[in-house]
């Protein structure tokens, strides 16, 4: 009765989903802003595995956590498998453990080929994001790692996704001349790219909607969120008139190079 009481407790803990991201009211609890992410990305959670490291191994928790955040987001997330593929991961971890393997060992089960620095930064680098919650969790996420802003936190409900060649663009004339994005669906395909989307404080974001690039510039100098700021700056210093393709894929490598770090593995 004891165990199963105990492992009721943990399974309503793991399973809180009040736990959300951002995860700042969490200290220094990394496993909860572990869990927070993974909740906030709707992956199901490898329960099995939390509930045996609890029990055999808990000060692998944290480790396993995190491990497990970044593998899932990789793996799903920007490779765009279904997390029920995972679930053979899951249990190679599991079988370490049971077989009183090293804590390096259990935790390095956890990975794929597809899971590799290599193909996941091809894979963000091509990844759509129309999903504007997904976005703005990576941005948020770029925001943070960001080195001057070491230590910020993201209100995430007070921020909202821009997508800076916007989804309607019917006021961007440029796109029905001579351009390298007048193809409808090089359109779509530059509007949904990470490197098009950026997040701005609510009051501002307002204020622009769906105007032309050289409308929106001024406005981007006013955030004080540096992924944003960061476009006017390339702007002033660079012969950049306009925002092409050009600009979107240097900023989606710029991004996909930084992701690398954000989700270890």
């Amino acid at each position: 009765m004891n165990s199963l009481r105990k492992n009721a407790e943990i399974f309503t803990q793991y399973t809180n989903k009040e736990l959300r991201y951002p995860s700042d009211k969490y200290g220094t609890e990394h496993f909860k802003k572990a869990m927070a992410e993974i909740n906030t990305l709707n992956y199901r959670l490898p329960l099995p595995l939390l509930l045996l490291i609890t029990d055999k191994r808990p000060a692998l928790l944290e480790k396993i956590t995190l491990r497990l955040k970044n593998f899932l987001f990789r793996y799903v997330t920007i490779g765009g498998f279904k997390i029920s593929s995972a679930d053979q991961v899951i249990k190679n971890s599991m079988e370490a453990l049971n077989a009183s393997k090293s804590d390096e060992e259990i935790i390095s089960a956890i990975t794929h080929t597809d899971v590799e620095d290599e193909r996941f930064i091809e894979r963000f680098k091509a990844a759509s994001f129309s999903d504007n919650s997904t976005a703005k969790y990576i941005l948020c996420k770029i925001e943070e790692n960001k080195e001057t802003s070491i230590g910020k936190i993201i209100n995430l409900p007070q921020v909202n996704l821009e997508h800076i060649l916007p989804v309607d663009a019917s006021k961007w004339n440029f796109l029905k001349g001579d351009s390298e994005l007048n193809d409808r669906f090089l359109i779509e395909r530059y509007t949904y790219s990470i490197g098009n989307m950026t997040i701005l404080e609510q009051s501002i974001n307002k204020k622009i909607k769906n105007d032309i690039f050289t409308k929106k510039i001024g406005y981007f100098e006013k955030s004080s969120l540096l992924v944003t700021k960061s476009i006017h700056e390339n702007y002033q210093n660079s012969s950049v008139v306009d925002w092409t393709a050009e600009q979107i894929d240097k900023r989606t490598n710029e991004f996909a190079m930084l992701a690398k770090t954000i989700w270890p593995l």
